[in-house]
């Protein structure tokens, strides 16, 4: 793959990676309320191809994996808001709802970076030139809600989080 190649992806990515950080900013869930969240992502990376993987116990919480085999490659996906960080787009603090959550602390940011950095490795978009898929490789993105210790295990993937 060449460095254009890998920035044509990437850019053909930027408005909806825009869009996703725009949408969990302008409706923040603290963590283990992403009810919203969790399912705009759903959505998205179904119709890039990926398979969503639900966990019952943690009704928010889900995996979306593309391709088979090992080794297995897990991105974490973080986009819980925090109580008491409601705030405008500005530099100035300016509460939206006085009180409210929000994303004061950027997971807004990360979650959709984390998000699609799996859609620009592992979709059409990129098949060709990574052969995604094709690799015995499975590309994951992974959401575990709350914060605290999350611990999640798979039949090849071991995975916690503080």
């Amino acid at each position: 793959m060449t460095k254009k190649e890998l920035h044509q992806i990437v850019d053909s990515l930027e408005p909806l990676c825009q869009k996703s950080c725009k949408r969990l900013w302008d409706h923040p869930e603290v963590g283990g309320e992403e009810k919203e969240s969790a399912n705009y992502f759903r959505k998205i990376l179904s119709e890039e191809g990926f398979v969503i993987v639900n966990e019952a116990e943690l009704p928010h919480a889900f995996y979306a994996e593309y391709g088979s085999g090992t080794p297995v490659i897990a991105i974490l996906g973080e986009y819980d808001a925090l109580p008491g960080l409601s705030q405008t787009v500005s530099a100035q603090k300016e509460a939206v709802q006085e009180g409210a959550a929000g994303h004061g602390c950027g997971h807004n940011l990360l979650g959709a970076a984390f998000f699609h950095s799996r859609i620009g490795r592992c979709s059409d978009r990129s098949e060709a030139i990574f052969g995604a898929g094709k690799s015995g490789r499975n590309d994951s993105f992974l959401r575990m809600p709350g914060r605290g210790v999350t611990f999640w295990k798979s039949e090849n993937v071991l995975s916690s989080y503080v």
